[in-house]
């Protein structure tokens, strides 16, 4: 009952589009929370910041669910081919010999402790390129257990939505250039690696063409 007057009361189209923006890559937490408070885009349909926060922390949630489940099964498949498999494994291997080396199983939880907090931190900390895809990402190739990857990344992201809440608090009146600044800069990324992977394919065509 609470539960069903609590979303009548809300804007269906502001709790519902923070938590499909807080699942986007690059996007997530750092925009959904600023986007349900924004006067400039809601006018009078904005959210309170304890609801925004918590729409975009069910919504990042989701997004970690699906994301680290398809890329087992991704992994998976891939682990077929041969020559992504030897990838993957020498990846892993330098990663652990680099990072995490363990001998016996003493040292092997230490290990299991250490990728945990690096999960953690680098989902809790709100820059452009950190947050759940790139954390998920980087948990398939240090090869934790979904049980690990999950408890670490949604920690991560709930340290995120209260340091995020803090922010706007603070600067309250900035949450539109904040809102602005985050945008660009997912923007400027993604035209990044769309021109970076565009103008590699042209390379290696020219290098073909040449031979």
């Amino acid at each position: 009952m609470f539960l069903q007057d609590f979303l009548n009361v809300l804007p269906l189209g502001t709790w519902l589009c923070v938590m499909l923006v807080a699942m986007l890559p690059l996007f997530e937490l750092k925009t959904a929370i600023p986007l349900g408070v924004s006067v400039a885009v809601f006018k009078n349909n904005v959210l309170t910041l304890w609801q925004s926060c918590l729409f975009a922390f069910l919504g990042v949630c989701l997004a970690t669910l699906f994301i680290l489940l398809l890329l087992k099964l991704f992994l998976k498949i891939l682990n077929k081919n041969n020559k992504f498999k030897n990838v993957y494994k020498k990846l892993n291997l330098w990663l652990n010999a680099k990072f995490f080396k363990y001998k016996d199983s003493q040292n092997a939880k230490k290990s299991s402790f250490k990728k945990w907090w690096l999960l953690f931190w680098f989902t809790a900390i709100p820059l452009p390129l950190s947050g759940t895809y790139s954390a998920a990402l980087l948990s398939v190739f240090l090869n934790t257990s979904f049980k690990l990857s999950f408890s670490a990344i949604t920690l991560g992201n709930l340290l995120s939505t209260i340091f995020i809440a803090l922010l706007c608090t603070v600067f309250y009146d900035f949450v539109d250039l904040f809102l602005i600044v985050f945008v660009i800069i997912a923007i400027l990324i993604i035209v990044y690696y769309v021109f970076y992977f565009l103008l590699k394919k042209l390379a290696s065509k020219k290098q073909t063409n040449t031979k």
